[in-house]
């Protein structure tokens, strides 16, 4: 089967089924939020990904910015922290008027762009079957809810 992949770049659709499941984080749950959503991939595709991931780790510290440290190895959240407090203090001895937003980051995932993933991917010098590779796997997904141990029926991501 991974061979298959490899050669191919066609991705079996077993291979992206994945389960979402919901862990309550309290005893007593009122709401969603207090829910942990776990995903259960296929190891096959975990392994997949894994290698993919590996290759691409040596370029991730020149396309992530260092605001986004936490998803590259070697840095900490803590020098976002950082990063911050020497903002404000700047901003205070020099009198210079600002202002400092934190946003919401739950939902960066939700806002990538596949096809400015490609391009990203190419500019750096990524072949073209590697990003054949990724883009199959990223947009092939598909999940099914588990409600007490019964998948449901099977939906593509938006």
């Amino acid at each position: 089967m991974v061979e298959e992949f490899r050669t191919s770049g066609q991705v079996l659709p077993p291979l992206n089924a994945t389960f979402l499941t919901l862990i309550p984080k309290e005893e007593r749950v009122t709401h969603p939020k207090q829910y942990r959503l776990i995903s259960l991939c296929k190891v096959i595709y975990k392994i997949i990904t894994k290698v993919i991931a590996r290759r691409l780790k040596p370029i991730l510290p020149f396309v992530i910015s260092k605001e986004k440290a936490i998803y590259v190895e070697g840095m900490k959240i803590m020098d976002s922290v950082i990063l911050a407090q020497e903002v404000i203090h700047l901003l205070q001895m020099t009198k210079i008027l600002g202002m400092l937003i934190k946003l919401d980051l739950d939902k960066d995932f939700d806002i990538i762009s596949w096809q400015q993933m490609r391009s990203l991917l190419e500019a750096f010098g990524s072949n073209n079957h590697s990003v054949h590779w990724i883009m199959r796997l990223t947009s092939s997904a598909f999940f099914s809810i588990l409600v007490n141990g019964v998948p449901s029926q099977p939906f593509f991501p938006p």
